[in-house]
């Protein structure tokens, strides 16, 4: 039996303006400024402790956590995972920043002029895992 696939409702949130930009021809303009977030929730070299080990990897597999912000004007997201707080400042427009996994508890949220605006929880990264689950989970908000 395989595992229940994640969530992927940010990714396909996100795709929406992708697809836009491909059948106009002309970058979207941000009406709703947003964040996205999408990342396994066990690291790679986990042990799980039922099913088989994974033995090979196609590709760069990085425990890391893809985040996108969607914003009008700059601000700074900030990034709990596993307890591990980092900052980054983002610019206006729609942005990528990749960031190195800690297992625990996952928090993002994006402030500006010292005000959070935005807050969103993600699934927790297992360092033990029932068994492997190598599905993204993503999820997102937008700003309303």
């Amino acid at each position: 039996m395989n595992p229940p696939r994640p969530p992927h409702e940010g990714y396909l949130e996100l795709c929406k303006y992708y697809i836009q930009w491909y059948k106009t021809g002309v970058q979207p303009k941000i009406e709703e400024e947003g964040l996205f977030y999408v990342y396994r929730t066990h690291p790679k070299d986990a042990v799980a402790t039922h099913g088989n080990p994974v033995l090979h990897f196609h590709g760069d597999v990085s425990d890391s956590l893809y985040l996108t912000t969607m914003l009008k004007s700059p601000a700074q997201l900030v990034v709990s995972s596993g307890g591990k707080e980092s900052q980054y400042p983002m610019a206006a427009g729609l942005h990528n920043v990749e960031v190195p996994f800690n297992p625990g508890a996952q928090h993002f949220s994006l402030s500006r002029n010292g005000k959070t605006f935005v807050e969103l929880e993600g699934e927790p990264i297992l360092a033990e895992p029932y068994e492997y689950n190598f599905f993204p989970t993503t999820g997102f908000v937008y700003v309303r």
